[in-house]
């Protein structure tokens, strides 16, 4: 790999963290030369425990140069934990109070407005480029600071962008808002900048891949996250759940997810009988702590904790049918229709049965109804969802062909070593000139 590009990734993220984004850059960059990578990492505060790749980071500029901070129970950070994130929404609290609403209106707009300001391409900033002499930007973009960062580095080094859509956040980020056209207008300014300077786009989904090339006039390739192989392969004879049932979800609970996983829960209540499902749910505290209530009727539901990135597949593993769940909300469907979640190649390289819930028109949806590998349930309906389910769990065969599917999709799609090289082709092949 000695004649691979220097990369400098662009945005507040790191490998370090333990949310979708990290472990999807984490898994894809394994293996890249560590001198040919490095981060300029946007943050809110300065790193504790900073990264190898870490090289630069801008801190305490939430307000551009001025931080601000308030205390931890204040009603602002309230309302800030409780918002939807569908970024620029009026937030989804469910505290419906006047004090709230008024709040929660006050801070989308100044947020969306703090956004507009610039972070400061300061002298160290100069030096730690010149030093590094990065060859390209790759970025996931997401806002309008990083996009500024990122065009004005292109500019500057002379250098293209290749910018990695995760979801859909372009047509949805400052909509349906007239408080806040100047952002959107901004975002958009600044989104057809960095098309100036990329020739080539990566997406999360093929879905996403096929209208952003017609929408852009560019090529953009499909790079989804990659799990390493197991080394046995898969034994599909013995597939057969009659007895003890482990059902299993691994994820966040935000964007109305816990409301599509509530429906399975009720039609598993009325099939459980002989009371002999379980179902572990693994996901952040956070979330957990925001609709732990509303499970509290379904005695077979187990809340595990917070699953490492590390330890994800030895737990899921253990597992015998996992869930995946899309939120039905139209406003959540926006943002996410585009988008394969992290954990559809987790759970396809474990070759289980998957159950996926939402609607038919969510990329992560079509992806495992078109490849026929899990049950597919998009209407939110209990006698649909209970009548789709009694006969797949009635049919060993039904979930064999699932299992099997699903394993030669993980196989010819999600494999690091697959996902890596396709990766190192595309930065490759990126010329500098623009």
């Amino acid at each position: 790999m000695g004649n691979l590009p220097k990369i400098l990734i662009v945005g507040p993220y790191t490998f370090d963290g333990s949310d979708a984004t990290s472990i999807t850059l984490r898994n894809l960059f394994a293996g890249w030369e560590k001198d040919k990578i490095a981060f300029l990492c946007f943050t809110s505060s300065p790193q504790k425990n900073q990264s190898e790749y870490l090289k630069y980071s801008i801190s305490k500029l939430l307000f551009g140069n001025f931080a601000i901070s308030t205390d931890n129970d204040s009603l602002i950070n309230k309302v800030r934990a409780s918002r939807s994130m569908v970024i620029g929404v009026q937030g989804a609290t469910k505290d419906k109070s006047i004090k709230t609403r008024i709040f929660n209106l006050v801070h989308t707009i100044v947020s969306a407005h703090r956004a507009i300001i610039p972070y400061k391409y300061n002298a160290d900033l100069e030096t730690f480029l010149k030093g590094y002499k990065p060859d390209i930007i790759y970025s996931l973009l997401g806002d309008i600071r990083t996009m500024q960062m990122a065009n004005k580095i292109s500019a500057k080094l002379d250098i293209p962008i290749i910018p990695h859509f995760m979801d859909d956040w372009q047509n949805t980020m400052y909509s349906d808002n007239s408080f806040l056209l100047i952002p959107r207008l901004i975002l958009l300014f600044n989104l057809r900048k960095t098309m100036e300077r990329t020739s080539k786009g990566l997406t999360i989904s093929q879905k996403m891949a096929d209208e952003y090339s017609i929408k852009f006039k560019k090529t953009f390739i499909p790079l989804m996250n990659c799990v390493n192989e197991i080394t046995e392969e898969p034994d599909f004879k013995h597939i057969s759940y009659h007895n003890a049932i482990n059902f299993c979800y691994s994820g966040g609970l935000h964007l109305d997810r816990s409301k599509s996983l509530l429906s399975i829960c009720h039609v598993l209540q009325k099939l459980n009988t002989n009371k002999n499902f379980t179902l572990s749910i693994y996901s952040k505290e956070l979330d957990w702590s925001k609709c732990e209530r509303e499970f509290d009727e379904f005695d077979f539901v187990k809340y595990m904790g917070f699953i490492k990135s590390e330890e994800i597949l030895e737990k899921l593993f253990k597992q015998d049918i996992l869930i995946h769940v899309e939120s039905f909300d139209p406003k959540i469907d926006k943002y996410t229709r585009l988008s394969i979640s992290t954990k559809i190649p987790e759970y396809l390289s474990l070759a289980k049965p998957i159950i996926a819930i939402g609607p038919p028109n969510i990329a992560s949806i079509e992806y495992l109804a078109s490849n026929q590998c899990a049950l597919i349930l998009s209407e939110n309906n209990t006698k649909t969802i209970e009548s789709k389910l009694k006969a797949m769990l009635n049919d060993d065969k039904i979930m064999k062909s699932m299992c099997e599917n699903a394993y030669l999709l993980f196989k010819k799609n999600h494999t690091s070593n697959h996902q890596r090289a396709l990766l190192r082709d595309i930065i490759s092949s990126v010329s500098k000139s623009i």
